[in-house]
This record gives structure tokens, C-alpha cells and sequence, in this order.
């Protein structure tokens, strides 16, 4: 991929929730620490069911005083549904987005570009400028941002990155998201991993201090008494074809094939490469792994850009 890129975000879309209880709402639901967000800090979180299976990873990002939940565009409305539940009688309102939208830059042209044409600059992962109507969030990755705006705004916008970065379709920067180890559930895997399956707990999408929240109980006792099983790992595919997220991974021993793991995400690399996210047991790592069955596919593990023993405790 080039080094300065320019891509649109058409497979996510924003979820607003606002009104003057929007903030404890939140906070009641959500398995991160929602007090920490602010106009210039976001943060990854997710919403769970009470057995602690995620329903949706999404970045919580806030301005004008109501929070922005981003999120593949396809679980917008079933999350704002699910939410919609939990309302009763709370002052807080709940709305699809669908007037804004978002673009993806990447690389050291794209930081001169958002301080040169912005007067922006965002040094630390997570942080947040506002500018106007415009929202810019550095996400994980090297000098990696996402801009939304209103799609009028976002027009004028883009010939003047377009100018500077090469365009590339979404798929690559869904590749930059699973290179950086950055999970992401989609219907298909809705409910299907414990946040710290997908390492949630590492890139700092979990609060063990924050209180209880739907599926709190579960996601703590794997915490503390050390019950993980399965952990999300970087693989390699030799294919030109990604598989979709949900996919079934299978373990080879002699001539036996066992069910291993699931496919989180997936995206072509390059011609006969597909890298992906895969939730697998610990224990098969040292066994050989194939997509669906033992003539499918072989995967092969590559190092996440984060050890695990790094797994986030939440000091703060």
C-alpha cells in the first residue's frame, strides 16, 4: 500500500446518543469507562449481552455534548435497537447518523495536511480534534486518522486530500485496522466472543474498574481467575479469496480435524494473501490450522503488534 493514503469509510456509520442523561446511560451499559471520553478523547468500547458476548465493538468519540458511537454501518440499527430497550424513562435520545459520513487518512502527508489546512495535531492514539463541523480521531496505526462530517462538508474535503493522498478503496484501510490487531464484530459474529477473546482488554477497550454493566460479571471472572481460553491472533492465508467474518477454523492432528476457531476479520493482502484477525484456543497455536476443513486453506500465525502480556489492567 502506498504510504499516504485516502480512503472512504462507506462500511461504518455513526450512531448519536444524546440528551442530558446520555452520559449515565452510557456508562451503565457500555464495558468501557465512558467518563474518560471527551471532546478531544476517544475510545474503544463495546456493548454486551448479559453472558458477556459482545453485540458490537465500536469507537465512542463526543462533540456538541452527545456521543458518537462508530460501528460497521450494518449493526447500526440493531445496536440502536438494543439500546432503545435500556431508554425506559431516561432522558436520552437515539439517532442514526446518516447524514454524516467518514474518510480515512493515513501517513506522514496526511499529519501535514491536518496541521497545515486545520491548525490540527494529534500526537497521542485516541485523541480527538474538533474543527467546525469536522471530528478527527487518530486511531492505531502509523499517523492514521478518521475525519466525519457532514456529507456536504466531507465533498469539499476531499479534493483537497485527494490532491496530497492516493486513493484506495475500504478494504485497505479494514487491512491497516487488522495489521494494527484492531477487532471488529459485524452481524455475523454478533455474540459470538468475550471481549477479552478479541484482546479488547490490550488495546484498551475494557474498564475493570468502572462498575457493572450487562455482562460485567462474566468478563471480570475471566480476568481474574485466569479462565481465558481463546485469544485473537494475526494470520497469514494463502488465497486470493477472504473469507467473511464467522468463518470456521479447523485444527489438524494426524488425520483428525477439530473445530478450532472463527475467522474476526479478513482481507485481501495482496494477490494470494489474505490477512486476517482469527479468535483460536491457545492451546491449538502449535497445531496446524485450515479454513473449514483439512483441504482448505492453510493459515499461518504472524506476530500482533502488541505482546500479550501487555493485557490492560486499567490503572487509572
Amino acid at each position: 500500500m502506498p504510504d499516504n493514503l485516502l480512503s472512504r469509510l462507506n462500511y461504518l456509520g455513526l450512531l448519536e446518543v444524546g440528551g442530558e442523561e446520555a452520559a449515565g446511560f452510557l456508562q451503565n451499559l457500555l464495558s468501557n469507562d465512558v467518563r474518560k471520553v471527551t471532546a478531544s478523547q476517544s475510545q474503544l468500547n463495546s456493548l454486551c449481552t448479559p453472558k458477556g458476548r459482545m453485540l458490537a465493538i465500536f469507537r465512542l468519540f463526543k462533540r456538541d455534548d452527545r456521543y458518537w458511537l462508530r460501528m460497521p454501518l450494518e449493526l447500526v440499527t440493531p445496536i440502536r435497537k438494543r439500546l432503545q430497550m435500556y431508554v425506559l424513562r431516561s432522558k436520552v435520545t437515539l439517532q442514526a447518523q446518516s447524514n454524516w459520513v467518514g474518510i480515512g487518512i493515513s501517513g506522514p502527508q496526511a499529519t501535514t495536511l491536518l496541521r497545515e489546512h486545520f491548525s490540527i495535531e494529534l500526537q497521542q492514539v485516541n485523541s480527538v480534534a474538533q474543527h467546525a463541523d469536522l471530528s478527527v480521531l487518530s486511531v492505531p496505526g502509523n499517523e492514521r486518522y478518521e475525519l466525519y462530517a457532514p456529507v456536504e462538508r466531507m465533498q469539499t474535503l476531499w479534493p483537497i486530500f485527494s490532491h496530497v493522498l492516493t486513493p484506495v478503496n475500504d478494504d485497505q484501510w479494514r487491512l491497516l485496522d487488522i495489521q494494527n490487531g484492531i477487532p471488529t464484530v459485524y452481524t455475523a459474529t454478533s455474540e459470538h466472543f468475550v471481549p477479552q477473546m478479541t484482546n479488547l482488554q490490550i488495546v484498551k477497550g475494557i474498564s475493570f474498574k468502572k462498575g457493572c454493566y450487562p455482562g460485567q460479571e462474566v468478563v471480570a471472572r475471566m480476568q481474574y481467575l485466569g479462565k481465558l481460553k481463546r485469544r485473537m491472533y494475526l494470520v497469514q492465508i494463502q488465497s486470493d479469496q477472504p473469507p467473511v467474518p464467522g468463518t470456521t477454523i479447523v485444527s489438524i492432528e494426524g488425520n483428525i480435524s477439530h473445530e478450532a476457531g472463527e475467522i474476526v476479520d479478513a482481507t485481501l493482502q495482496s494477490g494470494q494473501k489474505v490477512l486476517a484477525l482469527a479468535v483460536l484456543p491457545i492451546a491449538s497455536t502449535g497445531q496446524t490450522l485450515h479454513l473449514l476443513n483439512q483441504t482448505g486453506p492453510r493459515l499461518e500465525l504472524l506476530p500482533l503488534p502488541y505482546p500479550f502480556a501487555a493485557d490492560y489492567k486499567d490503572g487509572a
